[in-house]
């Protein structure tokens, strides 16, 4: 049994930190195949089971997610592979969610099995951004079926060979 299980099934916890976004649900369901992510194992359904609280991280993927990534972006590396994926989700900015910031908060903010997420903010005017989208509606169905194909395919376009 991996660690975190072991740990999370020892009755010692009450929350666990789960790591999911708009680009990596491998915390509530299982990666697709074929799909390069990290696999954080579904300990979102685990941490249900136990009726533990799940507090999500990472919600904006280290800056992915967010206007600019204020850090170098080494080749080849998660956040690499994540600000590339992230230029696929320009149809989320339609109606009232306008920034892809508020998109990733959003899309948090749907998982009833998440009870908290914590957005890693630099700044007042983050803060308030992401503040104001729990006055936002979800991301609607026709949306969410086309990140869910995205999602399948690793965020390779659809016209991509």
């Amino acid at each position: 049994m991996p660690t975190v299980r072991r740990i999370m099934t020892s009755g010692h916890f009450d929350t666990v930190l789960a790591y999911y976004n708009l680009l990596n649900w491998t915390a509530h369901e299982p990666a697709p195949p074929g799909v390069s992510l990290w696999d954080t194992g579904q300990i979102i359904p685990l941490a249900t089971s136990l009726n533990m609280g799940v507090i999500g991280i990472r919600s904006h993927a280290a800056g992915a997610l967010s206007p600019q990534v204020d850090r170098p972006i080494p080749p080849g590396t998660l956040l690499a592979q994540d600000v590339a994926r992230a230029q696929t989700l320009d149809f989320l900015l339609d109606g009232p969610i306008r920034t892809l910031s508020q998109a990733a908060m959003v899309f948090c903010l749907m998982n009833r099995d998440i009870a908290t997420t914590v957005p890693g903010v630099k700044n007042v005017a983050a803060m308030e951004e992401l503040v104001a989208c729990v006055a936002l509606p979800p991301i609607p169905p026709p949306h969410l079926a086309r990140l869910r194909a995205l999602y399948a395919r690793g965020f390779q376009d659809e016209r991509t060979p």
